[in-house]
């Protein structure tokens, strides 16, 4: 049944649009990795909806910002940082609540790996996390589900400070669903979007008008940062600051 169900989806998708993103029923793909800087490397999980993330090394530690769609997804991503350095990992900094970048944390959780979450965000999950496990079941022939959630270390509130205020996560407010953050990059100037920047030729969000209007406001400030590279959560994943204008008239036209 759920390979029907599938094949609809997937046909009306691709049938709608083939510019927007369609789903593949994998949780086996290859998380594929990139060295944007020597000290960030972009992370594109291939599973279901494609992701972008990323994890930073530091002179003393390691960052992730994303768990992966799926616990392979993380046993991927911290391979390969494992590979990359011998320095201790701080955390996992959830820069979205939902399941495709916390759908692997049960393995940062078994790597006693601290998991922090926005407060707001924290709620959001854990009070969706089961129906999204049983949705992604009933949808995709691959999908395992994980019965329980990990234990969290602590919150994020509106802004933390990482590496010494190299590393800057924010909370702009409920955006598409509460605990979405956005992280700057001080000494690189990028800017990484997670579930809220993106091309809206590939992907977009939708809002309802109270949420439109805190989103354009959003874009108007950062373009006030000295944002060089942008780094979006879905899609195609690295972009100049021109990215920025496009979102703003998309959405400002949008209805």
């Amino acid at each position: 049944m759920k390979k029907i169900i599938f094949g609809v989806i997937f046909i009306f998708l691709y049938c709608r649009t083939n510019s927007y993103l369609i789903p593949i029923d994998s949780n086996s793909e290859v998380v594929k990795f990139r060295k944007l800087t020597p000290q960030i490397y972009l992370i594109e999980d291939m599973n279901y909806w494609k992701t972008n993330s990323l994890f930073y090394i530091s002179k003393n530690e390691v960052y992730f910002f994303s768990s992966g769609w799926t616990p392979k997804s993380a046993e991927q991503i911290l391979w390969k940082a494992k590979v990359l350095t011998y320095n201790p990992f701080k955390g996992l900094f959830l820069i979205a609540p939902t399941l495709d970048f916390s759908g692997g944390i049960v393995r940062f959780r078994e790597e006693n790996i601290p998991i922090l979450i926005e407060k707001e965000g924290y709620n959001y999950l854990t009070q969706h996390w089961y129906r999204w496990q049983m949705d992604m079941d009933q949808k995709f022939l691959s999908w395992i589900q994980e019965e329980s959630l990990p234990q969290f270390a602590g919150f994020i509130d509106n802004t933390m400070e990482l590496d010494n205020k190299n590393l800057i996560l924010f909370y702009p407010g409920n955006i598409l669903v509460p605990g979405n953050l956005l992280l700057y990059i001080n000494d690189e100037n990028i800017l990484y979007g997670g579930n809220l920047i993106h091309n809206p030729d590939e992907y977009f969000l939708y809002l309802n008008p109270e949420q439109k209007e805190k989103f354009l406001n959003l874009i108007l400030e950062l373009k006030k940062l000295p944002v060089k590279t942008i780094i979006t959560g879905k899609g195609s994943p690295v972009y100049s600051k021109k990215l920025l204008d496009k979102l703003y008239d998309f959405y400002k036209n949008y209805n």
